[in-house]
């Protein structure tokens, strides 16, 4: 009989690093290096033959059938803290994640993190091959891919979070400004007030190949910010303005009925064809003037027929010349006086 009940014994935690996250069941567990537990030695103790640790998940995660957020964001070289639920030390569960510095000189009390003392687990400012990580020893991120370069000598807080937008990968591409031609002027993009963000108000959600959300509760600068690696985002400012800019084609397919109303003005531009197809009727209403202007040539194909009621005075100005062609029966009728006047008039 088993008498071990989990719980009711005593409490070993551990503090450690992740060094390896691809689980074949896909169960969202890590290996993790335990301090006191494993040695720094992987020829005794390589990462494969650490034991798989489960992640303690907030309740707003997969935990169950798949609802909620998953997996987690746990990277190798990541530091650790948790817990062994068994008293052989095999069953080890990660509470959560400890952020950093990581620093680039080794001192009585850290380990480079980015050199050969380091372990070369920051392989940007390196040329040491993944093989030459493994051979430095544990506690580092044996594919010498983190901490990035980015990231050496400051905290793990997001770039974007701690005050240091200028540093981030996606400045330049926030920085360039479009601007364009529209039929009565031109325009020119909203500029991101995104350097303006503040610590701790701002709050981040960044992946591996780029991709972030900002949630930015810095008091005059509130924004919403959803931004792709490529350059395609989607900003709302502090006024609720809102600024969609796409580096690729857009495709939006509507199954059912679509109503735009703009309160202000409305105003569309493309550099290229505009092309409107409509498969039924086709209704414009226009309570003010219009005004068309045309530098190329116009050309009206109707196979229906064309009705064309004007209440007020009519006036074409053609300054070359005019050809009217009727293959029909022709009539025109005036109720009142018709005057037709020219150099010469010529009835065949």
């Amino acid at each position: 009989m088993n008498n071990y009940f989990m719980g009711q014994d005593g409490f070993s935690w551990f503090i450690g690093v992740v060094e390896d996250r691809a689980d074949p069941e896909k169960a969202g567990r890590v290996r993790v290096r335990c301090m006191g537990y494993h040695t720094a030695d992987v020829q005794k103790i390589p990462t494969e033959d650490l034991p798989w640790a489960s992640v303690m998940m907030p309740v707003t995660a997969g935990a169950n059938s798949g609802i909620g957020f998953s997996p987690h964001f746990l990277i190798e070289g990541t530091w650790v803290v948790g817990f062994f639920r068994d008293p052989a030390k095999q069953e080890p569960v990660i509470m959560g994640a400890l952020p950093g510095k990581n620093t680039t000189e080794t001192t009585n009390f850290t380990i480079a993190a980015s050199s050969k003392v380091g372990g070369y687990s920051g392989s940007s400012t390196t040329s040491a091959p993944p093989a030459a990580a493994t051979s430095a020893g544990g506690f580092v991120d044996p594919n010498a891919k983190y901490p990035s370069e980015l990231y050496l000598d400051i905290a793990d807080t997001n770039l974007l979070a701690q005050e240091s937008a200028a540093t981030h990968p996606s400045k330049a591409i926030k920085d360039a400004l479009d601007s364009w031609s529209t039929a009565s002027g031109s325009a020119e993009q909203i500029a991101s007030t995104q350097a303006s963000a503040k610590y701790p108000s701002n709050h981040v959600f960044e992946t591996e190949s780029g991709h972030y959300v900002e949630f930015d509760d810095t008091e005059g600068n509130e924004r919403i910010h959803l931004y792709h690696k490529m350059g395609t985002f989607i900003e709302i400012d502090k006024s609720g303005n809102v600024v969609i800019k796409t580096v690729g084609n857009v495709t939006n397919i509507v199954a059912g009925n679509m109503d735009t109303y703009v309160k202000g003005n409305y105003s569309v531009s493309a550099g290229g064809n505009i092309d409107v197809y409509a498969g039924g009727n086709l209704t414009e209403k226009v309570d003010g003037n219009r005004k068309t202007t045309i530098t190329g040539n116009d050309e009206v194909a109707i196979t229906g027929t064309l009705t064309a009621k004007v209440t007020k005075d009519v006036t074409n100005t053609f300054s070359a010349n005019l050809t009217t062609t009727i293959t029909a029966l022709g009539s025109i009728k005036a109720t009142g006086a018709m005057t037709v006047g020219g150099s010469s008039i010529s009835f065949n």
